[in-house]
């Protein structure tokens, strides 16, 4: 089975740490995300210090995620017949 992932801005404190704390007790790996560096230390969480109102670098978080943490896609011959 595959691991959630959930991506959480405002990790730091407030709501957002109360939903990344959250998470990770349903045995998610949780990314932060708030514009200051985060003191919340699990083994599941990672946390980025960024400003979601940078376009770019929001784009660039999405493409490292994905290059990460994204499961294999199956080949064709993996695919169902009715999926090719």
């Amino acid at each position: 089975m595959n691991q959630p992932v959930s991506l959480v801005t405002g990790a730091r404190k407030g709501l957002g740490r109360h939903f990344a704390e959250h998470y990770l007790a349903r045995g998610h790996k949780v990314i932060g995300v708030s514009r200051t560096a985060s003191d919340l230390s699990h083994p599941d969480y990672e946390h980025v210090a960024l400003d979601v109102t940078d376009e770019p670098a929001v784009l660039e978080l999405f493409k490292t995620i994905r290059q990460r943490l994204a499961a294999p896609r199956p080949s064709d011959q993996q695919r169902p017949a009715s999926l090719r």
